[in-house]
């Protein structure tokens, strides 16, 4: 069976930005098993979704102030940013854009800047976003999708040979944006799917869902971990003489599915098919609605290590554990990253030995 794949991060200085939101905290804590020394740069007063391993040294701070993201840079000195700290919903950005573009837009400039300024650092990774254009802006977009889509554009223009020249880099600096499908699995934010069907659940009130059509490539938090340490890692790696920029896709055709299909698959793997479904007047004459076309473009990844249906049932695991027993969080997330761990590597083992069976026909 194969070594784990992430064990290049082993003595490497690791700065993730949001480390205490959803993908943040998931992220940080998959790495902290991996013998890397880890810094943490988030807003304060957040709960981590996923509780924080134990020698991760933080700065609180917010990346829309410049001279706070400078300082962390220059305290840590990292060799690889994460920057995963980012203003995440939909809602909030429509109801105050402005603090949306400080937070993706005018944040991840100051990310990256202090990054090509930072000698040590050989790669950054951005967090992309499914509703991204992969050319040019034909239909109008949410203030959210136009602030992470912003971010990927200032995130090439970083990696330009010429805009790394100007900040005296001897050695290249590559960018890497990764753009997921709808992550599921450990998230705590209130509004967000599976926290609302919770809600709904325990409050013992029909289970309210908007655009029940809407078809979207959902995934697990661990799989965009998995992709978001796997980008880093590579990119650290790649030769010093010249810049890269590259966009990885997550996303599958495998995993589309409707939302009320995900909410159904959800209250099944909870016990409770049958729990009922409150649709509001105005979406229930609506059809089923693909997601933009940037949302289906072919994976750049070896794909998920669950199908949907096995992402629905760990969600619900880890949702059900956690809410059992609050204190258990850290076992359960633990136990997810470790049953994760392994079949990743199993499905690795699969993969290289059908590859060299290939390699043997004529």
């Amino acid at each position: 069976m194969p070594d784990e794949p992430l064990s290049g991060y082993r003595g490497r200085r690791v700065l993730i930005t949001g480390h205490n939101g959803f993908v943040g905290s998931w992220t940080t804590r998959r790495l902290g098993g991996l013998g890397a020394e880890v810094f943490g740069f988030s807003r304060s007063g957040r709960q981590p979704h996923a509780p924080m391993s134990e020698g991760v040294s933080v700065t609180f701070g917010d990346v829309s102030n410049r001279a706070t993201v400078f300082e962390a840079m220059e305290r840590y000195r990292p060799d690889i940013v994460l920057h995963l700290a980012a203003q995440p919903l939909v809602s909030e950005a429509v109801a105050d854009p402005g603090t949306t573009v400080r937070a993706n837009t005018l944040g991840t400039a100051h990310v990256l800047e202090a990054a090509v300024r930072t000698a040590t650092v050989r790669s950054v990774v951005l967090m992309g976003t499914p509703g991204e254009p992969d050319q040019g802006v034909e239909d109008a977009l949410d203030p959210y999708t136009a602030s992470k889509s912003a971010g990927a554009a200032l995130a090439a223009g970083f990696a330009h040979q010429a805009t790394q020249r100007a900040a005296g880099r001897r050695s290249a600096l590559h960018v890497r944006v990764v753009r997921p499908g709808v992550i599921l699995g450990g998230d705590l934010t209130p509004g967000r799917l599976l926290p609302g069907v919770i809600d709904a659940l325990n409050s013992g009130s029909p289970v309210r869902i908007r655009r029940p059509g809407d078809r979207r490539p959902w995934q697990h938090v661990l799989d965009v971990a998995q992709a978001v340490l796997s980008a880093g890692l590579a990119a650290a790696g790649a030769p010093s003489s010249a810049p890269s920029f590259e966009i990885r896709n997550l996303t599958q055709k495998s995993s589309l599915a409707t939302v009320q299909h995900l909410v159904s698959t959800f209250l099944r793997h909870w016990g409770k098919p049958e729990w009922p479904m409150e649709i509001p007047v105005e979406d229930q004459l609506a059809g089923v609605t693909d997601p933009p076309a940037g949302s289906a473009a072919p994976s750049s990844q070896g794909g998920p290590v669950w199908d949907l249906d096995g992402t629905v049932a760990a969600a619900a695991w880890w949702y059900r554990a956690v809410q059992e027993d609050p204190t258990a969080r850290a076992r359960a997330t633990d136990r997810q990253i470790h049953l994760y761990a392994s079949d990743l590597r199993r499905l690795a083992a699969s993969r290289a030995a059908a590859s060299t069976e290939l390699r043997k026909e004529p």
